[in-house]
C-alpha cells in the first residue's frame, strides 16, 4: 500500500475524533497506570477474573469511538466516527443478570483508501430492553429489532451477538466456552506495513491484551471471528479499562474499535 495513502490515513488515529461530539464530563474516574500492564497477572485465568470483576463495578461508561472497517477482499475501507454510551443497571432480584444498555451513534464517515472521502453520515445503533434500534439519519430509515422474546435476556456486548464488536463487560464463562485465551505482548496484532496501525499500536503500548480464537471443539457455522484481540488499560485501583479491539471475521475482513477517553460513572447524564 502506498506510504503516503497511509500516513493520511493515519490521521485519522490522532485528529479524526475531533470531529465527534466530545462526551461530557461523568465524574472523576480512576487514572491508568503507566506500569507494564500484563506483569501484574499471573496468567490468563487471573486477568479473565479481574476483568470479570471491573464489569460488577461499572455502572456507566461513555466515550468517542472509532470503528475502522477494512474489506480485504475488495481492498476497500470504511472508517466511523462518534460517541458511546453505556449504562449497567444491577437487577433487584437476587441472582437475576445485571441489564445492560448502550448507544453508539456515529456522525461521521470516511470512505475509500485513495482519495478517501470524508462526509457527515450519521447513524446509531440503540439496544435497551431486548430491542435494537438502528437509525439511519440521512435516510430517514428506523428499524427496530427485537432480539430476544419477552421473558428471555440477550448480551448484546458478548461477543458475536451484538452489531459491533466492543470490549466493555466480557464474562470469565463466557470466553471459556467459546473462546482460547491468551495474554500476549501489547504490540502484537498489528501490520507493520500500515502507518494507521502504528497508530494503534502506540495507542495501546501500555495495555493488557487478551487474544482469543475460536474453539475447534466448539466451532461451527454461526462463529463471525478467527480471531478477537482485545486491549485494556489497568487503572490505579485495579480496574481494567478498555481501549481498543480487533477483530478477523471469517472473509478475513478486519475491524479495529478504538475506545477514546473512556469516562466512568455511577450514572449516565439525564436524557
Amino acid at each position: 500500500m502506498d506510504r503516503r495513502i497511509c500516513g493520511a490515513l493515519s490521521l485519522v488515529c490522532t485528529v479524526g475524533l475531533a470531529l465527534a461530539p466530545a462526551p461530557p464530563a461523568l465524574g472523576q474516574g480512576a487514572v491508568a497506570s503507566p506500569a507494564p500492564a500484563a506483569e501484574r497477572f499471573a496468567d490468563v485465568n487471573e486477568f479473565l477474573d479481574a476483568l470479570e470483576a471491573s464489569e460488577e463495578n461499572l455502572r456507566a461508561l461513555w466515550c468517542q469511538v472509532q470503528y475502522d472497517r477494512r474489506f480485504v477482499l475488495q481492498g476497500d475501507r470504511q472508517i466511523r466516527l462518534g460517541t458511546l454510551l453505556f449504562e449497567r443497571t444491577p437487577s433487584e432480584t437476587e441472582g437475576e443478570p445485571a441489564s445492560r444498555a448502550f448507544e453508539v451513534d456515529f456522525t461521521h464517515l470516511i470512505l475509500g483508501i485513495e482519495d478517501a472521502e470524508w462526509r457527515d453520515d450519521r447513524q446509531s445503533w440503540t439496544f435497551k430492553d431486548r430491542w435494537l434500534v438502528e437509525r439511519r439519519y440521512d435516510e430517514k430509515v428506523y428499524v427496530k429489532r427485537e432480539l430476544a422474546p419477552e421473558g428471555k435476556s440477550i448480551d448484546p456486548l458478548r461477543l458475536g451477538q451484538g452489531p459491533m464488536p466492543l470490549p466493555i463487560g466480557q464474562r470469565k464463562d463466557d470466553i471459556l466456552a467459546r473462546y482460547t485465551p491468551s495474554l500476549v505482548q501489547a504490540s502484537e496484532g498489528f501490520d507493520p506495513e500500515d502507518t494507521t496501525d502504528d497508530k494503534y499500536a502506540e495507542y495501546a503500548q501500555d495495555a493488557v491484551q487478551l487474544r482469543l480464537v475460536p474453539r475447534a471443539d466448539v466451532a461451527d457455522a454461526d462463529d463471525k471471528f478467527r480471531e478477537i484481540r482485545l486491549w485494556y488499560r489497568v487503572e490505579t485501583d485495579g480496574g481494567l479499562l478498555p481501549v481498543l479491539a480487533r477483530t478477523v471475521d471469517r472473509s478475513r475482513d478486519i475491524v479495529f474499535v478504538q475506545l477514546v477517553g473512556v469516562q466512568r460513572a455511577n450514572a449516565l447524564p439525564e436524557g
